[in-house]
C-alpha cells in the first residue's frame, strides 16, 4: 500500500473523523487554505468558486461525497466546526508555543492530533461531551467563534471557522477521550479547559468594552506637518518595498469585516510606534541618530518643519481623531490596494455609524490600538508603584510587604 493511500485511510478511520464525515460540513480549500465552493466543484470541473453562503448558497458536502471524486482526491479537505450542534472544537497550537504547553497537550484526552499546513503547528480536535461543559463555559459553544490566548500562542475554535486538514497524522496517543468515561484526570482537564477559556474570554471581552473610551468620535482630515510625516514614513514600509507584513485574508477565514478591523488596528498600532522612534530622533538620542544617519542639528530642524510634533499624545481625543484619519488615507491607499492587502469590494461603499465603512473600520481600529497600549502603561505604572512601595518597606521600615 502507497503512503498516499495508508495516510487517507489513517484519516477516514480515525473514531471522530468517521463520527462526522456524514455531516454536510466538508468542502476542499486552496493551497492558501481558502474554503472552495464544494458543491460547485463537484458539479462543475472547471469552476473553482471561494465558498460564500451569500443568497442561501450552502456550500459545502459530506466528506463520502468528496471521497467519491477521484479528480480531488489528493486534496486538503476542510471542515467548518459548528460546536453549537455537535460539541467539536480544534485546538490551534502555533509554532511559538512553549514547550511545556506542547508536553501538557500530548497528555490532554484529544481525539485527532496533526501538524499543520506549515508544518511547524499542530491541530487537535475534540469532541466534547455535554456533562463535562460548566455552566460558565457554555455560552462558549452557543455563539463563540474563537478564544485567542493572550500570548497568541494557540487558538481554540467552536463554530464558524474551517480547519484544513493535512492528514499528517500525529502518532496516537494513550490518553483519547475514549477513556474519558475511565479516567476521571480527564474528565478534570476538560472542564479546567474550558473555565480557562472563558475566563480568557471573560477579560477579552471587558478589554474591549474598556477601549470604547479610547475610541474617536470622529476623522480629521487636516493633518499637520508632524502626522502627515508619520503617513509618509508608514507608507515606505508597506509592500513591496517595505518590510512591514500583514496577515491574510485568509488567515480570518475570509472573513472581510474581521479582517479589515484587524488591518485598521495594526496600522494604528505601527504608527504610533513610529512615533515613539520619531520623539526619540527629535529629542536627539544617540542611537536614534545613528540608525537615521541624521546630523547633529537635524533635531531642531524638523522640530521647526515639523509642526505639531509636541502635541501628539494619544491619550488626548483630539490626537486620536488625527490618528484616525492617518488609518483612513492609508486604508484607503493605492498601496494596499496594488499589493492585494485591501481590495475594494462593495462593502465600502456603505454607511456604518453615519460613516464611510473603512473610515469606522479606521476609528474602531485606532480605538483598540490606543486603549491597549494605554492600558499597558497603567499597567506599567501600577507595577512600578508596587515595586516602589515594596522597596521603600524593606529599607525604611524593615519589613518583608509579602510577610507583613
Amino acid at each position: 500500500m502507497s503512503e498516499f493511500r495508508a495516510q487517507q485511510e489513517r484519516f477516514t478511520n480515525n473514531r471522530l473523523i468517521d463520527k462526522i464525515k456524514d455531516e454536510p460540513y466538508w468542502t476542499v480549500s486552496d493551497n492558501i487554505k481558502r474554503p472552495l465552493d464544494a458543491k460547485q466543484l463537484i458539479s462543475h470541473p472547471a469552476r473553482f468558486a471561494l465558498a460564500s453562503f451569500k443568497n442561501g448558497n450552502w456550500p459545502m458536502v459530506t466528506l463520502t461525497e468528496l471521497d467519491k471524486d477521484p479528480r480531488i482526491i489528493g486534496t486538503n479537505r476542510a471542515y467548518r466546526l459548528h460546536a453549537e450542534d455537535n460539541r467539536v472544537i480544534c485546538i490551534d497550537m502555533e509554532k511559538t508555543a512553549s514547550q511545556e504547553l506542547r508536553e501538557s497537550l500530548k497528555r490532554f484526552p484529544v481525539d485527532y492530533a496533526e501538524t499543520s499546513l506549515s508544518g511547524s503547528g499542530i491541530h487537535y480536535l475534540i469532541e466534547i461531551p455535554e456533562e463535562l461543559i460548566p455552566d460558565e463555559a457554555k455560552y462558549l459553544f452557543d455563539d463563540q467563534t474563537v478564544v485567542k490566548s493572550e500570548d497568541g500562542t494557540f487558538e481554540v475554535f467552536f463554530n464558524d471557522h474551517y480547519v484544513t486538514f493535512t492528514k499528517n497524522i500525529l502518532p496516537p496517543s494513550e490518553y483519547t477521550l475514549k477513556r474519558v468515561e475511565e479516567e476521571p484526570e480527564h474528565r478534570t482537564k476538560i472542564t479546567r479547559m474550558l473555565l480557562a477559556l472563558a475566563d480568557i474570554q471573560k477579560a477579552r471581552k471587558s478589554a474591549s468594552e474598556l477601549s470604547d473610551e479610547f475610541i474617536p468620535v470622529a476623522i480629521c482630515d487636516e493633518l499637520t506637518p508632524y502626522e502627515q510625516e508619520l503617513e509618509t514614513r508608514l507608507k515606505k514600509k508597506l509592500p513591496p518595498y517595505g518590510t512591514f507584513t500583514f496577515k491574510t485574508l485568509a488567515d480570518y477565514q475570509m472573513d472581510h469585516s474581521r479582517y479589515e478591523l484587524y488591518l485598521a488596528t495594526s496600522i494604528a498600532s505601527r504608527i504610533i510606534n513610529i512615533h515613539e522612534d520619531v520623539q526619540k530622533l527629535l529629542a536627539g538620542d544617540k542611537d536614534a541618530m545613528n540608525r537615521s544617519n541624521a546630523y547633529p542639528k537635524y533635531p531642531e530642524e524638523k522640530k521647526k518643519e515639523w509642526i505639531g510634533w509636541d502635541k501628539f499624545d494619544i491619550k488626548e481625543e483630539e490626537t486620536r481623531n488625527h490618528l484616525a484619519g492617518i488609518v483612513y488615507n492609508v486604508l484607503c491607499s493605492k498601496d494596499l490596494q496594488e499589493e492585494k492587502i485591501l481590495e475594494p469590494r462593495p462593502k465600502h461603499k456603505e454607511f456604518r455609524n453615519d460613516m464611510p465603512w473603512l473610515m469606522d473600520r479606521a476609528v474602531r481600529g485606532t480605538g483598540f490600538a490606543c486603549s491597549r497600549i494605554i492600558n499597558e502603561e497603567k499597567e506599567q505604572e501600577k507595577a512600578a508603584d508596587n515595586n516602589s512601595m515594596q522597596e521603600y518597606m524593606k529599607s525604611r521600615l524593615g519589613a518583608d510587604p509579602k510577610k507583613g
